[in-house]
């Protein structure tokens, strides 16, 4: 009977991330104005290249898949730090000096489980500048550092379910988050929710533990004000003024994961996610790889995120710049009782990032 049903909701899964490509395909008022939440989050599931929502194991499950909060079993906390090497090809990059912090926490109780996020976001020293690449040049409108801020507060909500069987096997999540963003005198906020599904299957032919997730995401539209303190520059006859309203998008996330080998002394894990982002640009592809040895005491893990694999309906130039590009990433953790150490490396266009992540574990069921 429960394989029955497990079978019913693979095929659930499937069909509502088949249905989230014609969602894609209609939303008009689709594009992603909040960047930095894109950017990964806990340095474990970035050295997997980003492939985490079927897995969403640990706190960091507020970012990646709600419902996966559901099969913590006692409380714990991420703390994350991303620092980029210097030097970058950019230009306008030049001296810019990054910070990227995230917190998550989560509690367990008989009523489900509950979890909470910051996820914090800054770049100093920028050069107010209009131009590129394609013009060959850029103008310099301002020698003032500007400072862009972003952060977002996330309050997180998975119920596990038993039912049909007396053992949880499947979940539901909630994410509701706050965002905000502040720049050359000018700032705007916003919110987004998250709509996450988790299931386990604990075996299936010579593959164990079989997960699967799925994570639809609406992101409201926002607008922007004037804070009244831009600096006095001499813009040069470019309207630099407040940036029209944006409107609201959709998203989603769809993961699976499964373990080839699972003993005592190790662990090789195998996950894969496919996100979509905006109207426009393609769906991008996350794969990654983990094996826990030293009787799981130490992991290795390797990646791919954003590699762009299919074009949709994206315009050549977009293609062009983005087809069948992705970043690698690779990382390792150790594992103590009660707490975890992760770092991850991805290989960025501009520069290099590393993350570090501190877990901290306490006893649960």
């Amino acid at each position: 009977m429960r394989t029955t049903y497990a079978k019913l909701v693979f095929l659930s899964i499937a069909f509502l991330a088949m249905s989230s490509v014609y969602l894609w395909a209609t939303n008009e008022g689709a594009g992603d104005p909040w960047a930095f939440m894109t950017i990964g989050t806990g340095a474990r599931a970035m050295g997997l290249g980003g492939a985490f929502v079927a897995i969403a194991d640990d706190a960091t499950a507020t970012y990646w898949n709600p419902a996966g909060l559901g099969f913590i079993t006692g409380p714990e906390a991420t703390f994350m730090h991303i620092g980029a090497s210097a030097g970058s090809p950019d230009p306008t990059a030049e001296g810019i000096a990054g910070r990227h912090e995230f917190f998550s926490g989560a509690l367990t109780s008989g009523y489900g489980n509950i979890g909470i996020s910051v996820n914090y976001f800054n770049i100093g020293g920028i050069q107010y500048t209009i131009g590129g690449p394609a013009t060959g040049q850029y103008i310099e409108l301002s020698d003032a550092n500007q400072q862009d801020t972003e952060m977002a507060y996330a309050l997180s909500y998975a119920l596990p379910v038993a039912w049909p069987t007396d053992k949880k096997w499947w979940s539901l999540g909630f994410t509701g988050r706050r965002m905000g963003q502040r720049f050359f005198g000018i700032s705007t906020g916003s919110w987004g929710i998250d709509l996450g599904f988790l299931v386990r299957k604990e075996s299936w032919l010579v593959l164990k533990n079989i997960k699967s997730g799925y994570v639809f995401q609406v992101n409201a539209g926002r607008s922007w004000k004037d804070t009244e303190d831009r600096p006095d520059i001499d813009t040069e006859g470019y309207d630099v003024g407040v940036p029209d309203d944006e409107g609201g998008f959709t998203s989603w996330r769809w993961g699976l994961a499964l373990d080839p080998l699972d003993n005592e002394q190790m662990t090789w894990t195998l996950a894969f996610t496919v996100v979509d982002r905006r109207k426009g640009s393609p769906p991008v592809l996350s794969m990654g790889t983990e094996v826990w040895l030293l009787n799981k005491m130490v992991a290795l893990r390797a990646g791919i995120d954003d590699w762009r694999v299919y074009k949709r309906n994206a315009s050549d130039a977009v293609w062009e710049a983005t087809g069948y590009r992705g970043r690698f990433t690779g990382g390792v953790g150790l594992r103590i009782p009660f707490a975890q150490v992760d770092y991850a490396v991805s290989l960025e266009p501009l520069a290099m990032k590393h993350r570090i992540s501190l877990t901290l574990r306490l006893p649960g069921e």
